[in-house]
């Protein structure tokens, strides 16, 4: 595998490069989305973690001034665990009491 091997995503076949869209905000634009959006940018690991090999990660944002804020990275990628739990609680239930416990039900 190679290279490969390393990576969460295929990349893409005309691009060939993570986060190819990037240079398409300004660095203006990306810190006004990292304020609005910090939360939801860690927990989908967005934001380069420190720890972490760029090359491994989908991520294209610096925390901001680059520091971390410890109750940020506690969530970082968060939503990998929460979408195990969520299969795993969602196993073996029929679509009916899936239905009844997650959809909107209109009162008849």
């Amino acid at each position: 595998m190679g290279d490969k091997a390393h990576r969460s995503y295929k990349l893409k076949d005309n691009t060939r490069v993570m986060n190819s869209n990037a240079n398409k905000y300004t660095q203006e634009q990306k810190e006004k989305i990292l304020m609005k959006m910090q939360r939801m940018l860690y927990y989908f690991g967005y934001v380069k973690h420190p720890e972490m090999n760029d090359l491994d990660s989908t991520a294209s944002f610096d925390a901001p001034n680059n520091k971390h804020d410890p109750e940020m990275l506690k969530i970082f990628g968060k939503f990998r665990a929460d979408n195990d739990f969520a299969i795993d609680y969602l196993n073996g239930k029929s679509d009916s009491e899936i239905s009844k416990e997650f959809c909107f039900q209109p009162y008849l």
